[in-house]
């Protein structure tokens, strides 16, 4: 008499074995280096798996375990490397390669532009105390294919994990207890911080940096990281309170700063590389609130946020303001939602955040809402110079990059 359970296990084999999707390789390599390195963690925390469901001959792969708002990977029509999750009019593609595993979880990531990027990973355990091993990739095409590049510090503690800026086309300053700057091919050379120096505007490829005292400033001060990795302090600076300074220039080229003006919040612009600023208060909002900025094209989104009680790095937006081709700041939406890192303005007027999980807004006056489907959690999303970031996806420290906030590429580094 024929064994069911032995045809359906034989049929099941015949058919894994022709499909070959890079997906499931990766997450299967993840799974088992995440399970040697989190072992012992308290249970409930992140854990990749991966669900095979078979029957009607469709095979659907998933990075991690989901929570009940996190939908299954939809199967995709565009062959075995075509895998995505789609949400809200947001679409996440898959793994397009080899990843490249480091040690640790993703911390930090720059694009200088649409190929060349950086990705700074850190292994840290539960006992803080310990320093952390630090880890370096690189990519010339776009996030595809990644090198490790070697760092000059091994490791470094807890509660100081370096951050990276990239500078020029092929520059990286590693900011941390020390600074370095690598130029790619040519090794990395330490950087002395000198708060006298200044700079009259930030040169092609230069990047603004907002430092304190961690980096020996008396006081909140607006800076410039240039392109040889020297860190000046601007001549003119901002006549407000700065809490927030953009990452890249908006696409006319200004540089945008936010933060408080007479206690109110306000941004700043400056249209001639920093050499002068231009202030624009902004009302309605707590006494604990500041503004950040957000840019598309020549259209400009001032978000007025404070943080929310209780979660760390979770902002309350109290009010968006939205500036079209130069014009003045009027109220585009109110008490919207929460936020974490960025807001990502689209093309057709809606608003993407997380917050942390994904959240799409339907534009003018309406609050932001989950994406729903089958999009995978999202930490925080940050904007780039060559994109738009998105962290910690799945809960399991994958990070995906986006030139329009619609559509995210998973980057084959973990």
């Amino acid at each position: 008499m024929p064994n069911l359970d032995q045809d359906l296990d034989a049929a099941r084999d015949d058919l894994l074995r022709q499909i070959q999707i890079p997906e499931l390789a990766a997450v299967r390599a993840r799974a088992t280096s995440i399970s040697r390195r989190r072992r012992g963690l308290a249970a409930g925390g992140a854990a990749l798996a991966c669900l095979v469901v078979l029957g009607t001959g469709t095979v659907l792969l998933g990075d991690a375990v989901r929570g009940p708002d996190r939908g299954q990977p939809v199967a995709s029509d565009s062959g075995p490397a075509g895998q995505y999750w789609r949400g809200g009019g947001l679409t996440m593609l898959g793994l397009n390669g080899t990843v490249l595993d480091q040690p640790g979880d993703l911390r930090d990531i720059q694009f200088a532009d649409s190929q060349h990027g950086y990705a700074l990973s850190a292994q840290c355990d539960r006992d803080l105390t310990r320093p952390c091993p630090l880890a370096m990739a690189s990519t010339t095409d776009g996030g595809r294919t990644w090198i490790d590049w070697s760092l000059p510090v091994a490791e470094a503690p807890a509660d100081r994990l370096p951050s990276i800026v990239a500078v020029g086309a092929d520059g990286l300053v590693l900011v941390g207890d020390t600074v370095w700057f690598g130029h790619r091919g040519a090794g990395w050379q330490q950087r002395s911080v000198d708060t006298k120096a200044t700079v009259s505007a930030v040169p092609v490829g230069g990047r603004l940096a907002l430092v304190s005292d961690d980096l020996g400033y008396a006081t909140p001060t607006v800076a410039v990281w240039t392109v040889d990795g020297s860190l000046a302090r601007l001549t003119v600076q901002p006549e407000m309170a700065v809490y927030w300074v953009a990452s890249a220039p908006a696409a006319d080229g200004a540089w945008w700063v936010g933060g408080t003006l007479g206690g109110a919040p306000a941004v700043g612009v400056s249209r001639d590389a920093g050499r002068t600023w231009k202030l624009t208060p902004l009302s309605g909002a707590t006494s604990d609130a500041w503004a950040q900025v957000s840019t598309l094209g020549s259209d400009v989104y001032a978000t007025v946020v404070s943080p929310r009680g209780g979660d760390p790095g979770v902002l309350t937006i109290h009010t968006v303001y939205r500036s079209g081709a130069g014009g003045p700041f009027t109220p585009y939406a109110n008490l919207i939602g929460t936020l974490v890192g960025d807001v990502v303005p689209l093309l057709d007027g809606r608003l993407v955040a997380a917050g942390p999980n994904w959240y799409v807004n339907a534009g003018r006056d309406s609050a932001l809402k989950p994406a729903g489907g089958s999009m995978p959690w999202v930490g925080r999303v940050e904007r780039t110079t060559g994109g738009w970031i998105a962290y910690d996806l799945f809960q399991a420290g994958w990070a995906a990059i986006s030139r329009d906030g619609e559509t995210w590429q998973k980057i084959n580094v973990h």
